[in-house]
């Protein structure tokens, strides 16, 4: 018996390409964003073992912001928990503290992605990223970045093999990761990254 964990929404797809009955040998679940109930819960109780608490506002304000991705919403609370002196923290707190936490973000999580990217590849994720949310269609993305189509090939297949993005269905990619079209807009503009 073997179990395998990941963050990669491709991996059936990879599982079936590397043997075509896989799905006759494993069994998926798929472990998405946390439900607002379960992305609550995970902010609170920890805090209120340790006799902090949140504010119900401010509480459902991480959710949102977080968009129930756990590592985000331990990233909030841990930055909420370092900074905020006084229980219960509120609205004001997460909304004074925001952008540190986004600070904390880019740095610890986005950008070590992003620069894992080519120069190439670094301007198919600007280019998606300034299409607003996806998924993208793969056409649009070269329409908008490239000169021709083909010449926006080979970058997204390096972004699929380095699992930045995914493809959700022919003709569409997206990112792999919430928020990640939020951070290259904040940090990154198409005049920046030419090729």
């Amino acid at each position: 018996m073997a179990i395998v964990g990941t963050g990669l929404p491709q991996l059936p797809r990879m599982l079936r390409e590397a043997k075509p009955y896989a799905e006759r040998l494993f069994q998926y679940r798929d472990l998405d964003r946390l439900d607002a109930a379960a992305a609550r819960s995970a902010l609170v109780t920890p805090a209120a073992r340790q006799g902090v608490e949140f504010q119900e506002e401010a509480a459902r304000t991480v959710v949102r912001e977080s968009g129930g991705y756990p590592y985000f919403i331990q990233e909030y609370g841990r930055v909420l928990w370092r900074e905020v002196d006084l229980s219960p923290i509120t609205v004001e707190d997460v909304e004074s503290t925001r952008d540190l936490i986004l600070a904390e973000l880019d740095r610890r999580f986005f950008k070590d992605r992003f620069e894992s990217a080519t120069d190439a590849e670094q301007h198919y994720l600007v280019v998606m990223a300034s299409l607003g949310e996806g998924p993208y269609r793969t056409e649009e993305i070269a329409r908008t970045g490239y000169r021709t189509r083909t010449s926006a090939s080979v970058p997204r297949d390096g972004l699929l093999r380095k699992d930045l993005i995914w493809s959700p269905r022919r003709g569409l990619v997206d990112f792999t990761v919430p928020h990640f079209a939020k951070y290259i807009a904040r940090n990154h503009s198409p005049q920046e990254i030419d090729v």
